[in-house]
């Protein structure tokens, strides 16, 4: 007799917890319901692997957007100004 064999991380995510994220992400929209849900699908320490989704209106609490910054810290912005004689 063959055991079944458990479904990687990535396939459940895949199959089972993206379509939940997508309606979960939706119906936070339509309700106007801020949140921030971070999913790490890999074992690495550098280069993780996250599945990460959010509502963040402007209004929304200054924590979450303090979570979202500690998953994606901001990038500097960079300005390029280029000048022509003429």
């Amino acid at each position: 007799m063959q055991q079944e064999q458990c479904p990687t991380r990535e396939e459940v995510y895949d199959t089972v917890l993206d379509p939940l994220m997508k309606e979960l992400l939706k119906l936070c929209r339509e309700h106007d319901i801020p949140f921030v849900c971070s999913m790490q699908i890999n074992e690495a320490e550098e280069d993780a692997m996250l599945c990460t989704s959010a509502n963040t209106p402007v209004w929304c609490s200054d924590h979450l957007m303090d979570a979202l910054n500690a998953i994606y810290p901001p990038r500097e912005a960079f300005l390029s100004v280029i000048t022509r004689a003429e």
